[in-house]
């Protein structure tokens, strides 16, 4: 059984606290998350990637 998000919507979320929606790629089934840390301009760690793609999906998926 395959499961295929067509988007995710994520709001007031560990560091998510503004509404965010990933809409998904059906095209070439490989979709890539980027972000820019704000708090260190320059830098990509700390820009929420992680939550968002992995801690976010978790969450939904079994809660905890």
């Amino acid at each position: 059984m395959n499961v295929i998000f067509d988007r995710i919507e994520i709001q007031n979320f560990k560091s998510v606290a503004e509404l965010q929606i990933l809409n998904f790629s059906q095209l070439n089934g490989i979709n890539f998350i980027y972000g820019t840390n704000y708090d260190n301009p320059g830098s990509k760690n700390g820009s929420g990637k992680t939550v968002i793609g992995i801690d976010a999906l978790v969450f939904a998926l079994f809660g905890k």
